[in-house]
């Protein structure tokens, strides 16, 4: 799917796990003859919660030494440099192996330590970070707070495509080889959890200078302080990575990590079933990669989020009575069948409710849930909306979607029910450098389109970039109002005030509905001989193998 590159606290109420076995309910999409695949005695229950298992940082669940592991990815990434852009780089998935942050996020959501070993905030704009001491680069030479300065500085640079999470940054300094001080313009909430994110990776000064054209490539490579040390890269097959043995944390029990890509996932799924690999991290279509696999999928839902948007500012789209048509003719439980097992709860707000519970009290935040408008399943009210508005019979039109299988089974499964009410959408799909190009081309020409967040970090700001001047508002939705709010939920100190502003925030979008929210996304791994513990909405903010273990 179309996404922005994890883990959200939730109570185990909120926070729900689907396993799936090999066939079970599983539709096999792309292999033929797959649908007796299931092994014998495969578990086909449905369950609540999953392994949380606290350790030291740097520490891994695993008690016993794993010789080799091999991790499978599809598709293929073509450089390990984090600032290389969204389409193509390693970053996001593959950057915790090699390349780490200064914080980590816990399974609640909750901030401990990484390359910093303990950090404040001196006032609404100032940030001290507290290096580890005695930390090697795999070279053998010291980690010190330059490193950290001069990474941070080019990981927020326009060049990485991210440069919104340090939006509020004034400056960066080193106070001295141990400490880093990071001063805001502004107050800005999110900002202490952006040392914790994979935007935020951590790599040598001096190699990085010493390559400036090559750093990430397979001659190349990177250079970093991580528990795995990379020795070769090829965008056609893969990685190879070797344990670090002077790891600040003690070696790590994996000695030998292989990442292998694959053209589709179908074929990950048949190298997995062959036993050629031993996790899928990043699976798109549960349904059908357990059933074409014959392994066991587990499914997490997260606070990242999925829309339908429709750009308020074209014709017939800026008609608020279309919009209101299509939220109501949206039945967005039928279309989560359409995600194969990717998402399993559907979502009635712009931002996900366990993002308000991070605000302070989450009795609060569940009351002002309450008061959002619904906009519910509705076929006569669809047609009646539809009937007052400047197109009363229908119209015809196009939906954007990325090219692969999961967005264009939604975009197909939507546009198949608003034709319903006589909307007429052809289905226009695109590779992912094409489709972020339309979107975020002249505003006057963007489409309708289904998008979803791929991740997001514990602060309510998370859906910010949907809005006001944020990077992925492809709604085109400015209402004078909005950029304010956006400022206050940012910049307040006082949760209640907090809560406010993004109470107000999706008030707006429930009555202007420039965006139809659909999923609660979810997370998924496949693995038959390890389980994932910690598993959830924050897994690539941590070196994430350290939370692999024997079944």
């Amino acid at each position: 799917m179309s996404r922005i590159p994890d883990l959200r606290a939730r109570s185990p109420r909120a926070r729900r796990t689907r396993v799936i076995a090999a066939g079970a309910a599983a539709v096999c999409l792309v292999v033929a003859g797959c649908a007796n695949n299931q092994p014998p005695g495969a578990d086909r229950k449905t369950t609540d919660g999953g392994s949380v298992v606290s350790v030291e940082p740097g520490k891994s669940v695993a008690t016993s030494p794993i010789p080799k592991l091999t991790v499978g990815f599809s598709p293929a990434y073509t450089s390990l440099d984090p600032t290389a852009g969204k389409a193509g780089s390693g970053y996001y998935y593959m950057g915790q192996l090699s390349l780490e942050t200064l914080l980590q996020l816990t399974p609640d959501g909750k901030l401990q330590p990484g390359l910093a070993t303990s950090w404040k905030q001196n006032s609404p704009t100032e940030y001290v970070y507290n290096l580890r001491q005695g930390v090697k680069f795999w070279d053998g030479k010291d980690f010190t707070a330059d490193d950290v300065v001069f990474s941070l500085t080019r990981d927020g640079g326009e060049s990485f495509g991210k440069s919104g999470f340090y939006g509020s940054v004034d400056k960066i300094e080193a106070r001295d080889p141990h400490t880093v001080v990071v001063t805001l313009k502004k107050p800005d909430t999110s900002w202490k959890y952006t040392p914790a994110l994979p935007y935020a990776q951590i790599y040598q000064k001096a190699f990085t200078e010493a390559h400036k054209d090559s750093f990430g490539t397979p001659g190349t490579l990177v250079m970093g302080t991580g528990p795995w040390k990379v020795t070769s890269f090829d965008p056609n097959k893969g990685a190879e990575y070797t344990a670090n043995p002077t790891y600040w944390g003690g070696e790590p029990p994996i000695k030998q990590l292989n990442v292998n890509f694959y053209q589709t996932e179908t074929s990950l799924a048949l190298a997995m079933r062959a036993g050629q690999v031993d996790v899928a991290p990043a699976v798109s279509a549960p349904d059908s990669f357990a059933s074409s696999s014959g392994v066991q999928v587990t499914t997490r839902s997260t606070c990242g989020t999925s829309l339908f948007s429709m750009p308020t500012q074209t014709a017939p789209w800026n008609d608020i009575h279309v919009r209101l048509a299509v939220a109501a003719a949206l039945d967005k439980k039928e279309l989560l069948k359409a995600t194969a097992g990717a998402d399993v709860d559907t979502l009635d707000t712009l931002i996900a409710p366990s993002l308000l519970h991070n605000i302070g009290d989450p009795a609060a935040a569940d009351a002002a849930l309450a008061k959002i408008e619904k906009h519910p399943y509705d076929l006569a009210k669809a047609k009646e909306e539809l009937a007052k508005s400047s197109k009363p019979t229908g119209f015809s039109g196009t939906l954007t979607s990325t090219n692969d299988q999961g967005s264009l089974r939604i975009s197909q499964a939507i546009a198949a029910q608003l034709k319903k009410i006589g909307i007429n959408l052809e289905i226009v799909p695109l590779s992912t450098t094409a489709y972020y190009e339309v979107l975020l081309g002249p505003a006057d020409k963007r489409p309708p389109t289904y998008i979803t967040t791929g991740g997001c970090s514990p602060d309510a700001s998370w859906d910010n970039f949907f809005l006001g001047d944020g990077g992925l508002n492809v709604a085109n939705y400015h209402p004078a109002e909005m950029d304010q709010l956006l400022v206050d939920g940012k910049a307040a100190t006082d949760p209640v005030k907090q809560l406010q502003a993004y109470t107000r925030i999706l008030e707006m979008v429930a009555t202007d509905v420039p965006y139809v929210p659909l999923f609660h996304e979810g997370a998924t791994y496949a693995s038959k001989n390890y389980e994932w513990v910690n598993f959830g909405d924050y897994w690539t903010s941590t070196s994430w193998p350290m939370n692999f273990k024997p079944r």
